[in-house]
C-alpha cells in the first residue's frame, strides 16, 4: 500500500445479545493501542467510518478502534486495514454497574492503556492498592466499593506521543483507578509507579472515623437545605458527593441568579454523616446556552 494514500477503516458495532447494530456510538481509532488518530459517530444502522492520515500510515503498525460505552464492557478491538469492513461486536457489561467510565486528565493525543480489572494491575501494585484501600475504609466499607476501570499511563511513550507533555504544570500519575460506591457514587485515585497513592477523589478516611460510612437520605438533607433556606423544589439542584475539605461525603444544594449571561451561585454544603452544615460556597460565571 502506498505510504502516501490514505487508509479508510470502515465496519459496523453490534450488541451481542441481540445482534442489533449501536447507532450514534462515540468511537475512538487508536495507533499501536496508544495514540489516537480519529474519531466518530456510528450513523442510524450502526456503522462507522474512520481515516488514517498518510502521516499516521505504516505497514508495520497496529490500529485498533476503542468504545467506552455506558452499559457495555469496554472494548478495543483491532481493525483489519486490507478488509473492506469489520464487525465490532459489544459484550453488556455484567459487573456491579452499568458504568465502567474512568476519568482521566487529558494527554493530548496520547490514549492510556485501559484496564478492566485490578488483576491486570503488576502484583506488587494490586497489593498496595488493596492495602491502601482497607486501611482507608476498613474491611466492612471497603466490601462495598466496587472497581469499574482504569487507566495505566507508560510516561516514556507519553513523552513520545505527545512532547508537549514535558511542559506540563501538573504531575502525571502511572495509574488512575476508578470505583463505585454502593453502585451510586464514583471516586477514583491516583499511584505512582512504585503504587503510593497520589491523588484521592471520592474515598473519606472510614476506618478513623466509622460514622463517616453512614450516609443521610435526600428528604432529611433537604429538610436541613429547607431550614437554611437553600431548597427551592423548582429551581435548587441538589448533588451527593465528596466533599475534599471535611473528607466526608455531603449532600449540596445548588441555587443559581441569572442576569442577562451572568449567573451567579450559592452552594450549601451538608456533611451527609451528621447532617452538620459544612459551609455555603459562591460562585459566578458566564451562564452557558449549550
Amino acid at each position: 500500500m502506498n505510504a502516501l494514500c490514505q487508509v479508510q477503516v470502515k465496519g459496523r458495532v453490534l450488541d451481542a445479545e441481540t445482534g442489533k447494530p449501536i447507532p450514534k456510538l462515540r468511537f475512538y481509532i487508536h495507533k499501536d493501542y496508544d495514540k489516537w488518530i480519529d474519531t466518530g459517530e456510528t450513523n442510524a444502522e450502526g456503522y462507522f467510518s474512520a481515516e488514517i492520515r498518510p502521516q499516521e500510515w505504516n505497514s508495520t503498525s497496529r490500529y485498533q478502534i476503542f468504545i467506552n460505552k455506558t452499559g457495555y464492557k469496554l472494548t478495543e478491538a483491532e481493525l483489519n486495514t486490507s478488509k473492506k469492513y469489520d464487525t465490532i461486536i459489544l459484550l453488556p457489561y455484567k459487573g456491579e454497574s452499568g458504568n465502567n467510565y474512568c476519568s482521566v486528565p487529558s494527554m493530548g493525543f496520547y490514549a492510556p492503556r485501559t484496564i478492566n480489572s485490578i488483576h491486570e494491575l503488576p502484583d506488587p501494585i494490586q497489593h498496595k492498592l488493596i492495602g491502601y484501600l482497607v486501611n482507608r475504609l476498613g474491611s466492612s466499607f471497603y466490601n462495598r466499593i466496587h472497581f469499574t476501570s482504569g487507566n495505566v499511563v507508560d510516561i516514556k511513550r507519553l513523552h513520545k506521543v505527545e512532547p508537549n507533555s514535558l511542559n506540563y504544570r501538573w504531575t502525571v500519575h502511572n495509574y488512575y483507578l476508578c470505583f463505585t460506591i454502593a453502585d451510586t457514587l464514583g471516586a477514583s485515585i491516583a499511584m505512582d509507579s512504585t503504587g503510593i497513592v497520589k491523588e484521592n477523589w471520592g474515598l473519606p478516611e472510614i476506618a478513623k472515623d466509622s460514622s463517616k460510612a453512614k450516609v443521610i437520605n435526600e428528604k432529611q438533607a433537604i429538610k436541613i437545605a429547607k431550614k437554611n433556606k437553600a431548597y427551592n423544589k423548582r429551581t435548587t439542584a441538589v448533588f451527593f458527593g465528596y466533599d475534599s475539605k471535611s473528607d466526608c461525603f455531603e449532600w449540596s444544594f445548588k441555587n443559581c441568579i441569572y442576569s442577562n449571561i451572568n449567573t451567579s451561585c450559592s452552594i450549601l454544603h451538608i456533611a451527609a454523616h451528621t447532617g452538620q452544615v459544612l459551609r455555603t460556597s459562591r460562585t459566578s460565571g458566564i451562564r452557558s446556552f449549550y
